[in-house]
Parts: C-alpha cells; structure tokens; sequence
C-alpha cells in the first residue's frame, strides 16, 4: 500500500494521517471474499495507532523509530476469535458456548429480510418472547408480518434485531444519515488538568492505568491493544453479566481481571477506589446506560480530572438509536455491510472464517483514540473523552467503496494468513494459539505477559 492510499483512507476516516515512517508491506485486497477494502483499511488504522506510539516514545526519549505493517496480517486480525484455537482445536468449537437458536436472516411478508440476533440465551428467549413465536416457527410467524413492524417491536423491547438493508436504505434512515459522514473516532476535551506525562520504561504505556469495563469484541479489543504497549489493564465485570468464552480468551491478553458488580454497593466502592488512581476508562454500555449510574463522562471527569473516557457502542452517542442495543452482526445488517457482502443477502453464511471487520476496526479506533489523548494530555493537560462505535466503522469502511468481486479472493487464506501470523502461548484456558500483535516497530517489542479468566485478581492496582 502506497503512503498516499494510507493518507486518503486515514482522512477518510475524519483523522489527520500520522506523520511517522509507517511501512505497509505483503500483498493487499482482496484477501477475504468482500468487495471491501478491508486489508488496507485495517492496516491504516494499525499505522495511525503505531504513529502516535511513536510520538510518544518520542515525548519520553526524544528519538524517533519507523514501524512496519504487513496487509495480510492486519486483515486477519479481523477474524482474530474464529481463528483462535485453544490446545489445537478450534475456540469457538471447543469452548461450551453456542449460538442460541433462532439466529439468523428471516424474510418477511414485505418482501425484506429481518436479520435477528441470538448470540446469547437470554437474548434468544426475550425475542422470542417478543415476537410471540417459538423456534419451531420464527421463520412462518416472521414470514407473516412486515420487517419494519418487526424492527419496532424489537427495538420497544431493547432487543438487537434490525432490518437487513442496502448502503443505500441505510443512508436514508435517520441513524444512518447521521453515521454516514461521521468520524471513525471522536476526541473531546472535556475538562481541565494540569499535564500528566507518560512514565514510560522499557514499554511507552509502562505507568498508564486502564480500567476495562467492556465485554464480547469491539471494547476488551482497545484495552488488548493498549496491554500490549504496556498499559496495566484491569478488566472488571460483574460475574453473572453473560460474555463469549472465546472472545474472553480473544481479547484477555495481558490484562488482570476482577469481578466488580455496579449495581452493589461494594462494587460501586471498589470502581471509585480503581477511578482514583486509574487514567482511562473504558466501557461499552449503550449511551446513557452508565450516566444514569453517576458514571457519566463528566461525573468522572468532575471527580477524577485527567481521566481519559472511552465509550463504545452500537450505533453512536447521538440520534434515535443511540440507545439501541447491537452486535457486529446486527450492525453488518442494518448499515448495508452484509448485502454487499452476500452473493444472497438471504444467507448468513460466508465462506472462509467470519469477518468481524466493525468489532476489530472499532477497537483498534478506540485504541487509536485512547493513544492520541494519552499524548495530548500529556502536553496540555486535559480530561478527555474518545468516542467510538461499530456504526461509525461500518460508515467509515463502507465509504472506502467496494471495488472488488466476491469472487476475487481464495476463501482459504484467511486461515493460512492465521497459519503464519500465530503464536503459542499458556494461557488459563489451556494452550493458546492466538494472532500475533500486529504492528512491528524498531526500537520496542509489543508483548502480553498473560491470558487468565475472570474473576482470577482481585480489584486493585498493584
């Protein structure tokens, strides 16, 4: 990939190009079987973030390093968890959890499709519920009412499912209008504190304290990243809130976790304890979700000044579904993403490993973002709040065009780029074959130390 083809992508995206000697090596799309550019936007995002890493390292050293990206293995980094393999088998086959029944792309008496969500059991039961159907005959009881009544119903009931639509249909929905020109990453400053620079050490991040409040992909993704350059990630959760097995030994790389419920009043405590020493926080709740638990941006930034703010959802911080509840798949669906990725919209099923590009590029935005208002405030000071969500990726990705056929891309070398990208490594889950960070720089080496379940630390710095 060309340097000029990595600026247009970047601004593409709503962001200033890194000026940093960023290196993109190894062959390009398509790689996957998508008409989308997702190698090289994949690989964008990578350099924008290695270029802030080596702005930092700059701020703490005062020299400057040159890093180097390969094309294929940014664009599997992508399909990171249905690669992943635990003691030589397969995680997602492996590991005891299921995709409920009921999943899946369901056409309706209008003519459209109703793509509904069921990755979880409790998300399977309530649609079900919802709709007034059984498994047995969601597709004759779907088949006999219109996709936006549907919609509604699902959405009235904060379940994900969505109307599987055209780029086209999506850019004239009213969350659609306002995601179509959006950034890929929002930095807002929203507070005042003195400068705090980055310690650093034999990593950039060694000092920097992240508190990681996200589950599934997209968010525990920008904490991965920011553990591998060093941060002290703590992962917290409360111990009944429902989350992948693989995707927890996807994205649990380098990262201490802990239990810690919100809705108790020891672990309200415990999070205000953390906050109090932390400089990032990271969550993945729908818009509002944690404000109403006095968690909101400018709460912590009132009582903790400095800190970095991270939200991740669905569909954005603003417009009518902001609140709305959604997955990568329910955002592939509603954005366009699967109808031009589908030689039939009708069929879920792809070919080669699946293609989470929204959950991965979000988190790798997000990191960017959290890198970026490292750096600032280290030299202005500054509580700041980085906004990321998998609508504004899809927006991002989808504006990148589509110049290539389905057919262009060996379905295979996916899971050969997962071949050659891989490590072993022991984990708590067994031995790990996982992707390896993804971004090779000069002076320093990106590593995570553990992989380790939940609940295995308590909720502490140490």
């Amino acid at each position: 990939m060309k340097r000029a083809d990595f600026e247009a992508i970047t601004r593409a995206a709503g962001v200033e190009p890194t000026t940093s000697d960023i290196r993109f090596v190894g062959d390009g799309d398509p790689i996957y079987p998508s008409p989308l550019r997702l190698a090289a936007g994949t690989a964008s995002i990578l350099g924008n973030i290695a270029g802030v890493v080596d702005d930092i390292r700059c701020q703490q050293t005062g020299s400057r390093q040159t890093a180097e990206i390969n094309l294929g293995q940014a664009a599997v980094g992508i399909s990171s968890m249905w690669v992943l393999k635990v003691n030589g088998r397969n995680a997602l086959e492996s590991m005891p959890d299921s995709v409920a029944p009921g999943q899946g792309i369901y056409p309706t008496r209008d003519g459209r499709l109703l793509y509904l969500m069921s990755g979880f059991p409790h998300i399977a039961e309530r649609t079900l519920e919802v709709l007034g159907c059984s498994y047995d005959n969601t597709a004759e009881f779907v088949a006999s009412h219109d996709a936006d009544e549907m919609e509604a119903r699902l959405s009235e009931a904060q379940l994900p499912g969505v109307v599987v639509r055209t780029p086209q249909e999506w850019n004239a929905h009213p969350q659609g209008k306002l995601l179509a020109d959006s950034p890929a990453v929002f930095i807002e400053r929203i507070g005042d504190a003195p400068p705090k620079p980055i310690p650093g050490g034999e990593l950039p991040l060694n000092g920097v304290r992240v508190i990681d409040n996200t589950k599934v992909l997209a968010g525990p993704t920008i904490s991965r990243t920011l553990a591998a350059l060093g941060a002290d990630v703590l992962h917290i959760g409360a111990p009944d809130v429902a989350d992948l097995q693989a995707a927890q030994a996807d994205t649990g790389h380098g990262k201490r976790r802990a239990h810690v419920d919100f809705d108790t009043e020891d672990g309200r405590e415990a999070l205000w304890n953390l906050l109090e020493n932390a400089d990032i926080f990271s969550q993945s709740y729908r818009a509002k979700s944690l404000a109403r638990r006095g968690l909101s941006p400018d709460a912590l930034a009132e009582r903790r000044p400095g800190i970095i703010y991270i939200s991740e959802n669905a569909y954005g911080q603003f417009g009518p579904w902001q609140e709305r509840r959604g997955f990568d798949g329910n955002v592939q669906a509603a954005s366009g993403i699967h109808h031009v990725q589908q030689k039939d919209p009708s069929s879920m099923m792809g070919v080669g490993p699946a293609i989470a590009l929204n959950d991965y590029g979000t988190g790798y935005w997000g990191a960017y973002g959290a890198l970026e208002a490292l750096r600032r405030r280290a030299v202005e000071g500054g509580s700041w709040h980085v906004r990321v969500a998998l609508g504004q990726t899809a927006a991002w990705f989808l504006r990148l065009g589509t110049p290539y056929r389905i057919e262009d891309a060996d379905p295979d070398e996916g899971w050969r780029l997962a071949d050659r990208y891989s490590e072993d490594v022991d984990s708590d889950y067994g031995t790990l074959t996982r992707l390896s960070f993804p971004i090779q720089f000069s002076e320093i080496t990106p590593k995570w130390d553990r992989t380790v379940k939940p609940g295995s630390d308590e909720a502490v710095w140490l």
